[in-house]
């Protein structure tokens, strides 16, 4: 089943979301390669330009871990919802050129605020 894109819209099944780059479910789910690579316990994305002028290094993730780790740069001054939805909170381990600020999507999300044209790495867990 292929994500229904929308606004706002998360789906659970995909390890991780960002809301706030004009695609949604987010960037995970938007580039994997349908239902099986979204439920990988481990992997990684690279090279995507979103929309929203989001340039997506990288994307990690080990679930059994419970760690992902970014490297975004976006073209412009904005902030942006990092959502994991099978995690009941979330703790942010280090954000180089990354603002982190409590969101109110619920325990599970942060707002990334992104400085136009700096890399970002931000590295999350459980």
């Amino acid at each position: 089943m292929a994500p229904r894109e929308g606004k706002n819209r998360m789906h659970k099944n995909y390890p991780v979301t960002l809301a706030g780059c004009g695609m949604a479910p987010g960037l995970a789910s938007a580039v994997a390669a349908g239902e099986d690579a979204a439920r990988a316990q481990a992997g990684a994305i690279r090279g995507i330009l979103a929309r929203g002028q989001i340039r997506l290094g990288s994307l990690e993730w080990d679930t059994s871990a419970g760690r992902i780790l970014l490297q975004l740069t976006s073209g412009k001054d904005q902030s942006l919802a990092l959502r994991l939805p099978h995690a009941t909170g979330i703790r942010v381990a280090r954000a180089e050129n990354a603002e982190v600020r409590p969101s109110n999507l619920g325990a599970n999300a942060v707002t990334l605020v992104l400085r136009k044209g700096q890399p970002a790495t931000v590295e999350v867990s459980r």
